[in-house]
């Protein structure tokens, strides 16, 4: 009989083997891809978790909360090909881009409503900020040569106009401001320096502060 035969029995056994292999190599492959969802998965919760804490400002932008499609599964995944989580990443990362360019998109827009002193004044507590330890209305005055009560005016617009700035009192007497932490994060400073230039072309020794 067939099966009896040496020669077929190897063909059966390395058939076998070569299944063997193969059901290997696909779980090997969906191990892989359920990485790299995970990855996808985890860097899309880090950028919800940072919009969440800005969401505030972009409202006060008249910016729509922005969606984030995250990468799911049904429970019954099945063999997942490479192509299907290339696509996956690469629709991910378009809407990552797509949500920072409505971002800047929204912060310059917000930014341009500054006068050049409105501007120059949320600069210097910017860079005051990295320099002490406590920004106060004196600090800023010293640093512009002007006078505490236009400084507390030009704060007082700059919250008016929703830019991202704290005022904090310490000790009940001591005020301190500082910019929003999230917005700090963004790393904006050397864009928004640009911006302040583009406005009075004239300031460019500013850049001996910043």
């Amino acid at each position: 009989m067939a099966e009896n035969d040496p020669l077929f029995q190897d063909k059966v056994r390395n058939a076998f083997k070569n299944a063997k292999e193969d059901i290997n190599r696909v779980d090997n492959e969906i191990l892989s891809l359920k990485s790299e969802l995970n990855e996808i998965k985890s860097n899309i919760s880090g950028l919800k978790e940072e919009l969440s804490k800005i969401i505030p400002f972009l409202e006060k932008l008249s910016i729509n909360k922005p969606s984030i499609g995250v990468v799911s599964s049904n429970g019954n995944e099945g063999v997942l090909s490479k192509q299907a989580s290339k696509q996956a990443l690469k629709h991910s990362t378009i809407e990552q881009l797509e949500q920072s360019k409505d971002l800047q998109e929204g912060i310059k827009s917000q930014f341009q409503s500054l006068t050049r002193k409105e501007f120059l004044t949320f600069l210097t507590i910017y860079q005051l900020e990295e320099e002490l330890e406590i920004v106060r209305f004196l600090d800023i005055s010293k640093r512009l040569n002007l006078s505490e009560g236009c400084i507390r005016a030009y704060v007082t617009k700059l919250f008016e106009k929703n830019i991202p700035i704290i005022k904090k009192k310490i000790n009940n007497r001591i005020v301190n401001l500082s910019l929003l932490p999230e917005f700090r994060k963004l790393g904006l400073k050397k864009a928004l320096t640009s911006m302040y230039y583009d406005l009075d072309p004239l300031q460019r020794n500013l850049s001996d502060q910043f």
